[in-house]
């Protein structure tokens, strides 16, 4: 299941990398898989063991996922809800290595350029930990005079 519509998908090439990778294994494993988009659900999905839930889902679309199947693993979104299973990248270990790869070179000037994503049907953006990790990180190393400490 993907969280985007399959137009959307072709512009981000983050998330169309996952959904094939996922459908790669799946066919090595002889894994039967069907993949779809947000925007087209089926009415019911008879005969699925689970989810894989590619992308950042609402509570609403949550509950819909639900309704299809009790087992539902989420790919790079962790929705909070306590009992989900979850698979995600280290953004803040990213960010910080890249930081201190940038800082061991010499870097003192360095810039963020993110985006902004909200789930659907709400306005509010999401956190983005990699852009709290780097605003917090170069916190941390910025002395007096707003020079970088290294």
């Amino acid at each position: 299941m993907h969280w985007y519509t399959e137009k959307e998908e072709l512009n981000d090439l983050y998330y169309l990398s996952i959904r094939l990778g996922v459908e790669k294994r799946a066919k090595e494993l002889g894994i039967n898989q069907e993949t779809y988009f947000m925007d087209e659900l089926p009415e019911a999905l008879p005969g699925i063991d689970g989810i894989i839930a590619i992308g950042k889902f609402s509570k609403a679309q949550i509950k819909s996922l639900t309704q299809f199947h009790s087992t539902i693993v989420f790919v790079d979104y962790n929705p909070g809800l306590g009992n989900e299973d979850v698979i995600m990248a280290d953004l803040a270990k990213g960010v910080r290595d890249v930081l201190d790869y940038f800082l061991e070179k010499g870097h003192t000037n360095i810039g963020y350029i993110g985006g902004r994503e909200c789930l659907q049907g709400e306005t509010v953006p999401i956190d983005d930990k990699r852009e709290m990790t780097f605003l917090s990180y170069m916190q941390e190393k910025t002395c007096s005079g707003g020079k970088i400490c290294l």
